[in-house]
């Protein structure tokens, strides 16, 4: 045979070859094809190599029906072979990179991805534990390749350093940095030796401390350095109260501040509309229901001129008693014997006397006055009421007269002096004089014709008169005449009106001459004008009370509120809100963070607010409300013994209150500041951040006149920043709500990021 030619051998070797295939038959009809190639698999489909290494990829070849095919010849080829080649499967990396390697047959493909990995040289990060970083605490980062000099390594998180303690080559000790109000995140963590740095290696991180705060409760922060709020992520709804608030005592000091919040992430559409709906927007009563809901009375303008002429006396008070305070011991010495005083009233005096009485004018009190006849009208064992002869007709009648005498005996004596102490008696008559005139009216528009007066105490008559000629050396409290046709210049209400308004002044006026009748002759400290205000303002409600037989800590609403006039202290308290009382309304910007109570307007006090003088009193009033509620059991003698005490005191105006609670004063604004919002309106609230004696909640939402409303600025978890200014003694309100969020840190700073003053403070209160 292999002697045959060569393309005989050729064609006897196909034939055997082709007899052995087919059993030694040929094929024909009813034989099985070959079957199809349906898929060729590479695996894995992805794997890491590293240069000069090689890794084995495993072709699968399958039919339509899934089963391996091994009979087909399969073709390798690497698509970027500077990276990897690839031989039978066997792939060698060459160089850093990536490359797709396929397998093809029949015109099926299948693939892989092969990284090929460098070699490390120098630090490489494998690890860090805890799982969740916190700032300033320590962490261990493990991997190769750190040597073993600490000096030698330098770790940043997020971009700062971490100081290291200690390494072993495969493991590094570190203590977390902490950062400027960030909020909970993730951040690279990477390690440089020398000149050679590590990968970088995501890890978790989270402040020193989030807050955590149950619903109703508050927390005050103190140092400026710490002005920030740290919230964990949640898919929880919740909302809370913010105030930056100025605890500064001086209502000429704004201090400007900004609230920036920042995330880890960017809140979505939807979980932004979560965070509006959770708003709450106070109540309005429905439109059928108008008509049978208390009309909100509005003061009239006559009494806004009171307050603004009854504040500029209380100033100028202040400014006659200084200069005088030189030679008080002298004055005190001198006024206490009843020989060395010729009283202007005397004890005997009867009705129908006609006695010789000063009116001092508004600003030369000590020296400009005005000389008075004036009848005795009604005399009882506590006072005496005179009628000024030069006063129009129109006036108070006999029976007037009585009924205002049995007022002041049986309702404002009592009442007043048991909250606010014994009036002095430096004439020794035993008596209060309340003297009605007409003089009342010209002293204030003599000063200024936009003032108006209702009734006055002046300083004057502590002094003697040879200090003071205008002091008629006793106890005074004037009252103006009731004058409709305007004779004196003023036009009053009728005698039937005046007499009620005059019930009210006595209660209020009566306050005054008690604490100038303390202190002044005692030589102690004469109060701030606010507080003197606040006080007044308050006697107004317990005398209320005691008309009306109600009594304090019952938690009224807004029907209580505006029943008559005896409880303005609440019903006002929103001009510090913005309550706007002209037609139409219009609610100030910047209220109330720029309105305070902590001082007059002759004082400086010019907020945006409708009247500051307002704000003044009834604000103030509201503070010692609250704070006769929240201290008053825990205080012998109860809520009176807290008002005895302040008038008492020998220190002046916050530190006299932070003295008679033994409670810091900015712990006690914070408290005051967030029950102003918080009131019935959390259930389940902290007691020191509600109003037992009021329900607060009811009044605002219940208000017809909205611009009487608190209502914080509005804000959604997500990055914000709002800018600011804070009077003295006031905070600007921020409600921030919403769901889902990510990380959040809040931080108050000073324009342009730097630190607040020291008399700034930040609280927090969860409402939901």
């Amino acid at each position: 045979m292999w002697n045959m030619s060569r393309e005989l051998r050729f064609a006897v070797v196909a034939a055997l070859a082709v007899a052995a295939c087919s059993g030694g038959e040929s094929s024909g009809p009813g034989q099985s094809a070959p079957p199809a190639i349906a898929r060729v698999m590479v695996s894995p489909d992805s794997t890491v190599v590293e240069p000069g290494k090689t890794v084995q990829l495993i072709a699968r070849v399958e039919d339509v029906s899934g089963n391996p095919v091994s009979d087909r010849t399969v073709d390798w080829i690497s698509y970027d072979a500077s990276v990897a080649t690839v031989s039978g499967g066997v792939v060698t990396g060459v160089g850093a990179g990536t490359a797709m390697i396929t397998a093809t047959t029949d015109g099926k493909r299948g693939s892989s991805r092969v990284t090929v990995r460098a070699v490390q040289t120098g630090p490489a990060i494998a690890g860090v534990t805890p799982n969740l970083l916190v700032e300033g605490q320590s962490a261990s980062i493990t991997g190769s390749g750190f040597g073993l000099v600490p000096s030698n390594l330098r770790v940043t998180v997020d971009g700062a350093i971490a100081p290291v303690s200690a390494t072993t080559g495969t493991s590094i000790q570190i203590v977390v940095p902490t950062f400027d109000c960030k909020p909970a995140r993730t951040v690279d963590v990477q390690v440089r030796l020398l000149a050679s740095n590590s990968n970088v290696f995501k890890a978790s991180l989270q402040p020193a401390q989030l807050l955590s705060l149950p619903v109703g409760q508050q927390r005050i922060i103190g140092d400026p350095a710490k002005f920030c709020l740290q919230f964990g992520a949640t898919a929880a709804s919740e909302a809370y109260l913010i105030g930056v608030q100025s605890t500064v005592e001086d209502v000429k000091s704004l201090t400007p501040a900004t609230l920036s919040a920042t995330t880890a992430t960017t809140a979505t559409a939807a979980a932004t509309g979560a965070m509006l709906a959770l708003r709450a927007p106070p109540k309005s009563p429905p439109a059928s229901a108008v008509d049978v809901v208390p009309r909100e009375p509005i003061p009239p303008r006559p009494r806004l001129a009171h307050a603004r002429a009854e504040a500029t006396l209380r100033v100028l008070d202040e400014e006659l008693v200084r200069p005088l305070t030189s030679t008080a011991g002298r004055r005190a010495n001198t006024m206490s014997s009843p020989a060395a005083m010729s009283s202007t009233i005397p004890a005997s005096v009867q009705v129908g006397n006609v006695l010789s009485l000063r009116v001092p004018k508004f600003l030369d009190q000590c020296t400009q006055y005005v000389t008075i006849n004036a009848v005795v009208r009604a005399v009882t064992p506590r006072s005496v009421f005179l009628e000024d002869a030069g006063n129009p007709k129109g006036g108070y009648s006999s029976a007037d007269f009585q009924t205002l005498s049995n007022f002041f005996e049986n309702t404002v004596y009592p009442t007043d002096t048991d909250y606010f102490g014994t009036p002095s008696d430096i004439d020794h008559n035993g008596r209060v004089a309340i003297v009605v005139t007409t003089q009342v009216s010209r002293v204030a528009t003599d000063y200024d014709p936009g003032f108006e007066l209702f009734g006055m105490v002046k300083t004057v008559n502590w002094f003697p008169a040879y200090q003071c000629p205008s002091s008629n050396e006793g106890e005074i409290l004037y009252l103006r005449t009731p004058d409709p046709a305007g004779v004196s210049g003023t036009t009053t209400g009728d005698a039937a009106e005046e007499l009620s308004l005059a019930k009210l002044l006595l209660a209020h006026e009566f306050t005054h001459l008690i604490q100038f009748g303390i202190v002044i002759p005692a030589n102690a400290v004469l109060q701030p004008n606010w507080l003197s205000e606040a006080q007044a303002t308050l006697a107004e409600e317990v005398v209320g009370d005691r008309v009306t037989g109600r009594a304090r800590g019952r938690n009224y609403g807004y029907d209580v509120a505006f029943d008559g006039d005896w409880y303005r202290g609440i019903t006002l308290l929103g001009v510090y809100f913005g309550l706007w009382l002209e037609s139409p309304p219009k609610k100030p910007a910047n209220a109330p963070e720029q309105c305070s109570f902590l001082g007059l307007s002759f004082e400086g006090n010019n907020g945006p607010c409708y009247n500051n003088d307002f704000v003044a009193y009834h604000t103030g009033y509201a503070f010692l409300r609250w704070l006769s509620d929240q201290f008053g059991s825990s205080v012998a003698g109860g809520e009176k013994a807290i008002q005895h005490a302040l008038v008492d005191n020998r220190s002046k105006g916050l530190a006299a209150i932070a003295s008679v609670v033994h409670v810091p004063i900015d712990t006690l604004l914070a408290q005051w500041a967030a029950a102003l919002y918080v009131d019935d309106r959390v259930p389940g609230a902290a007691l020191r951040l509600t109003f037992p004696s009021w329900n607060l909640f009811d009044l605002d939402t219940r208000r017809i006149n909205t611009t009487g409303r608190l209502v914080p600025r509005e804000r959604a978890f997500g990055s914000f920043t709002d800018a600011v200014t804070v009077r003295g003694g006031s905070t600007a309100y921020f409600r921030v709500s919403g769901a889902g969020r990510a990380g959040t840190a809040i931080r108050a700073a000073a324009p342009g990021g730097g630190t607040l003053p020291a008399g700034m403070r930040v609280w927090v209160v969860r409402l939901q």
